[in-house]
Formats: structure tokens, C-alpha cells, sequence
């Protein structure tokens, strides 16, 4: 992965805390990259291999809803366009983590994926769900559905804010490479 595409991904995973945050939950970075910062310097291929699973596979952030006395591990996954790699990463962080919700996405959604914020979908997965083709066209729900809290953004349009930004990116990277 080059720096600019970990640039990218951090920014989006950035983009959805400070969103979480706002609404009122309680965000605690977990990933590799954030809990053991000495190694954003290194290529991912350094120390992917020597670190353990467990270590290496932990979703980006535990989201904390103190009120509603809930809980979420939380993977961010930034895309181009949806590719059937992503099912092969979604399945080694799921060997070890078997319940999180992954939030993607993507500058190029699908035809199925429809609405407003059409391009940022979550998905509960937990030790049942498939991970198929499938899955990944028909399953995501809208951020507000999942983390209820997100409603209340909806209605100012924070969560429309987020999607704009992170197309931004998108379209930096298709300058960049031109």
C-alpha cells in the first residue's frame, strides 16, 4: 500500500471518529496503525507478518455508547470501487474477531447501493454472516441505523458533510494520477 492510499484510509477512519464523537459516542482508537504508532513508518508488509493475528486484524476503533450501555468493534474500509479482495480481508479480521461493524466506503459505489449518502454503507458482521458478493451489495445499512445516535447529524446534514469529504480525496487521487 503506498502513502497516499494510507493517508486516504486514515483520513476516512478519521472523518467517521470525529462524526461518532460528535454525536455523543465514545471513540477509542484499537487498530495497529493508531495503538502502536511507531509503526506508520514502517511498510505494512514489515511488520504485518511478524506481529499476531489478534494484533494485526483489530478493527480501527471500540465505539462506546455509555447511555444506551452498547458497544461496537469498528473496522473503517476506504475503496476506489467494490472488489471481491475486500471479502478476503473482511474474512481474516472475522477468524478473529468475530462480531464488528465495518463501515465502507466507497468512491464508485454499486447500482444497488441507493439514497443520499449513497457511498457509506455499515455492515454487522458477526461468527455467522457469509461473506459473500452478495453480502457486500444487499447488506449495508446507513451509519444512523446502526449508531442511532448518527440520527440527529442526518438532519443537519453532517453525515452528507463526511461523504462529500471523503469524495474529495477521491477525486485528488484521479488528479494526482493523471
Amino acid at each position: 500500500m503506498d502513502l497516499d492510499n494510507r493517508l486516504r484510509g486514515q483520513l476516512v477512519a478519521a472523518a467517521f471518529e470525529v462524526l461518532l464523537l460528535d454525536a455523543g459516542y465514545q471513540v477509542i482508537p484499537t487498530g495497529i496503525e493508531r495503538s502502536l504508532r511507531e509503526l506508520r513508518t514502517v511498510a505494512v508488509d514489515r511488520y504485518l507478518e511478524p506481529a499476531p493475528p489478534p494484533l494485526r486484524t483489530t478493527p480501527d476503533f471500540f465505539v462506546l455508547d455509555l447511555k444506551g450501555r452498547e458497544s461496537w468493534l469498528a473496522e473503517v474500509k476506504f475503496r476506489r470501487y467494490l472488489h471481491k479482495r475486500l471479502l478476503d480481508d473482511l474474512a481474516t479480521i472475522q477468524e478473529t474477531w468475530p462480531e464488528f461493524i465495518l463501515v465502507l466506503v466507497l468512491a464508485e459505489p454499486p447500482d444497488e447501493w441507493t439514497g443520499e449518502v449513497r457511498h457509506i454503507r455499515a455492515f454487522q458482521i458477526d461468527e455467522d454472516t457469509e461473506l459473500t458478493w452478495e453480502f457486500l451489495l444487499r447488506d449495508g445499512r446507513r451509519l444512523q441505523d446502526v449508531f442511532v445516535h448518527l440520527k440527529d447529524r442526518w438532519a443537519n446534514g453532517t453525515i452528507l458533510a463526511v461523504q462529500e469529504s471523503v469524495l474529495r480525496l477521491t477525486r485528488n487521487q484521479r488528479k494526482n494520477e493523471c
